[in-house]
């Protein structure tokens, strides 16, 4: 397909985010997705449309994740082509983390991640594309000389220079697990864009997709895990993303026998300490960050994500589901971390329980154990909000789900 055949909708001349640029590098691509040019130019549409509200640094910020995703998708496809094995090697069972935001999902991550079974995602393997052509040492050895961890350590000292906030709620440096967002991203179809403004149009785009859409957006990522596994055998991956409670169904079909751990918090305090979160980052891209349109953004989230969730669960089949309260993480994590292992059929050695238990002791629980804003501060009522979750609380409280304490 030529991009010059290909219409913009909303794009004109004088529109700061050109999506020609990222749509001529896919054509340069070996595996173009059908899908691919409408997501890019929808999501290109939405970034758009809110430029007389953002500042240079927040379009800089927005051009370079999208060229970062394109170029991701270009290095995963030169991989697929030097080594065609990838995609048909034997994947060990993977341990997935899936919740919304805010519920603790970090803490329980980076407990986990300290046993060496597990080979988890680095935010620079993640947010930044190789620099040149996928090898084993890219994924082998965490290259200290990989100039993607200066990239990380450059964009981490701004965004916290600018906001210092961000540290507090969401502190992340290169050599500690965090989201696989980037894994997502190279598709152009996921939710975690929300992250970089107010794309209502872009969000709403995406509850219209069908499930074979987000099933070929899980086959590239599934690949991008192959890869991780492929280059480091033996260990087991461990991941965590909130965005999978949006296309949880499609994580079901791409990892059939994975082990998905399930954190549930009150809804309604997950929803404010989200709200904080997100105007914070819309204060990286934004003049101004509207306080009552993040409210809106995240309800909007929660209500498609929550819901799709649990027809997912509904419909689960194969593959292992446990279920923790984010009071009972809080309360004993090493309680929650060998109900995790026993029910996943895997082994704490001694000396990694001793060291989860050290780091327990160095480390501070989830924030989430300070007062979340005020629902009224992004015009949000706590009584309405709890109508429009019913179901998942109801869902929670049925026993409905997996193996719980």
């Amino acid at each position: 397909m030529s991009t010059d055949s290909c219409a913009c909708p909303g794009y004109t001349a004088s529109s700061w985010l050109d999506p020609r640029p990222l749509l001529q590098d896919l054509e340069a691509s070996t595996n173009p997705a059908e899908r691919i040019p409408e997501a890019v130019h929808t999501l290109c549409q939405s970034f758009n449309a809110l430029g007389p509200r953002m500042h240079l640094l927040g379009k800089q910020r927005i051009r370079r994740r999208l060229s970062e995703a394109m170029m991701w998708r270009m290095r995963l496809w030169e991989a697929m082509n030097s080594c065609p094995e990838v995609t048909t090697a034997p994947l060990i069972r993977p341990v997935v983390i899936v919740a919304p935001f805010r519920t603790g999902t970090t803490f329980l991550h980076r407990l986990l991640a300290q046993d060496p079974q597990f080979r988890w995602v680095r935010p620079w393997e993640a947010l930044y594309a190789p620099r040149a052509a996928v090898t084993p040492d890219s994924f082998r050895s965490c290259s200290q000389t990989d100039e993607r961890r200066a990239l990380l350590r450059s964009d981490l000292g701004h965004m916290y220079r600018m906001h210092p906030e961000l540290a507090d709620l969401h502190p992340m440096n290169e050599d500690e697990p965090d989201e696989c967002f980037g894994f997502l991203e190279t598709s152009f179809l996921s939710p975690s864009f929300l992250f970089y403004g107010p794309i209502r149009a872009y969000m709403t785009w995406l509850e219209g997709l069908n499930e074979s859409a987000w099933d070929e957006t899980y086959s590239c990522y599934r690949v991008h895990v192959q890869l991780l596994a492929w280059f480091c055998p033996g260990q087991r991956i461990l991941l965590k993303n909130p965005v999978h409670i949006w296309n949880l169904g499609a994580l079901q079909r791409a990892f059939p026998d994975a082990v998905r751990v399930h954190l549930h918090r009150d809804p309604v305090v997950s929803i404010r300490s989200f709200c904080r979160l997100l105007s914070v980052h819309y204060a990286l891209s934004l003049r101004a960050a509207d306080a009552r349109e993040v409210g809106q953004l995240v309800v909007q989230f929660y209500r498609v994500a929550l819901g799709r969730a649990i027809a997912a669960r509904r419909t689960a089949g194969q593959g292992v589901d446990i279920d923790i309260s984010f009071n009972d993480l809080i309360r004993d994590p090493m309680a929650a971390v060998h109900f995790i292992y026993s029910n996943a059929g895997l082994h704490l050695a001694s000396e990694v329980e001793n060291q989860m238990q050290s780091s327990l002791i160095k480390s501070r629980a989830p924030d989430r154990l300070r007062p979340a804003p005020e629902s009224g501060d992004f015009g949000l009522d706590d009584g309405e909000l709890r109508k429009l979750l019913a179901g998942y609380e109801a869902f929670q409280m049925a026993g409905n789900s997996g193996k719980k304490p």
